[in-house]
């Protein structure tokens, strides 16, 4: 039998191997900047740190994913590292303040 740990860590594997030299285009970047004002908006609309679980959860997957893929020009990597930048400062905003 797994323990829940175990088997997230199994699907956090799966996940990395699947998203690992992905394409990464223009709608990632516009993907990711949005879910970075949701999430704001979320934090600003009910405090508390509620949104500091989805930050994370969204930063450690998706985000993640985005730096390990092929870019499909400098313009969409420039976007996405700055957009990783986003994401890194409202965990650490979320972390510090809940």
């Amino acid at each position: 039998m797994f323990s829940s740990a175990q088997v997230q860590i199994a699907a956090d594997r799966g996940n990395e191997r699947r998203i690992l030299g992905r394409s990464v285009g223009l709608g990632d970047r516009h993907a990711a900047r949005e879910m970075a004002a949701l999430l704001s908006t979320m934090d600003q609309g009910h405090g508390g740190g509620r949104a500091r679980t989805a930050v994370v959860r969204y930063l450690t997957t998706e985000v993640a994913g985005y730096l390990n893929g092929t870019f499909a020009d400098d313009g969409v990597r420039r976007g996405i590292r700055s957009v990783t930048t986003v994401h890194t400062r409202a965990t650490a905003y979320l972390a510090a303040t809940a």
